[in-house]
């Protein structure tokens, strides 16, 4: 009987019509091309978070601080130590030259003063994780973090993109050929209220999906609308 019904399914799917992808609509998605979830670089309490979501940031602008009074503390202490063996240095070299120590004790002299100087340097290193500037112009999307909030290191706090810096993502069927290449312009009918977005393919995957038999595809949109956001979802249009 299993073996009647397995023979009988092989032969009905000999005539059954399969389904591919340039059968249904092709959906595309507007998304950025440059996007990042900023994170704590160390652990600490958030005693600076001057953004918001929605808000629009600049690169440069400083988008959280950590407070690291104990740290910047160590930092002068250390700095200070160095400045001390550094007048040692020269008090020991002021003497060799009237033969009252000899070169080796101004050689351990100024070691010790260039190893000062370096534990200076690694506590300003460290002083540079205390706080997280914008890598680009962007919007703030999300926010994942409050103010005097305690965070661990490589926590996310926030997500940001540039969002003129979309484009239009579909896989493209293969019935549509050597339609789908670099150049090609293309238009994006949205669901939501039928507004359109035109872009230009730039990017062609070199492969095609087996299963879904589609090719991933990316256009640019030239000028970005000043309504369109990421994410929003149409019907691909492809120019004669």
């Amino acid at each position: 009987m299993h073996f009647f019904v397995m023979a009988l399914f092989l032969h009905l799917s000999v005539f059954m019509p399969l389904v591919y992808a340039e059968e249904l609509p092709v959906v595309g998605r507007v998304v950025s091309d440059k996007v990042a979830v900023l994170s704590a670089p160390r652990s600490g309490l958030v005693v600076g978070l001057p953004f918001s979501e929605t808000d629009r940031v600049t690169e440069g602008d400083l988008f959280l601080n950590i407070d690291c009074s104990v740290d910047k503390a160590r930092r002068d202490a250390a700095a200070a130590s160095a400045n001390t063996l550094k007048l040692k240095y020269e008090s020991q070299r002021k003497l060799k030259e009237y033969a009252s120590t000899t070169g080796l004790e101004v050689a351990i002299a100024k070691s010790e003063w260039d190893r000062g100087v370096a534990e200076v340097a690694v506590h300003n290193r460290n002083l540079e994780t205390c706080s997280v500037n914008v890598p680009f112009d962007a919007v703030v999307t999300d926010m994942l973090i409050n103010e005097y909030e305690y965070v661990e290191e490589g926590k996310p706090i926030a997500r940001i993109l540039d969002d003129q810096a979309l484009y239009i993502e579909f896989l493209a069927p293969v019935s549509w050929g050597e339609r789908v290449k670099i150049g090609l312009k293309v238009t994006l009918r949205l669901a939501q209220n039928s507004r359109k977005v035109f872009g230009q393919i730039d990017r062609v995957a070199a492969t095609v999906d087996s299963i879904s038999q589609t090719v991933k595809v990316r256009a640019k949109i030239g000028t970005v609308p000043a309504w369109l956001s990421e994410g929003a979802v149409g019907y691909m249009v492809l120019e004669n």
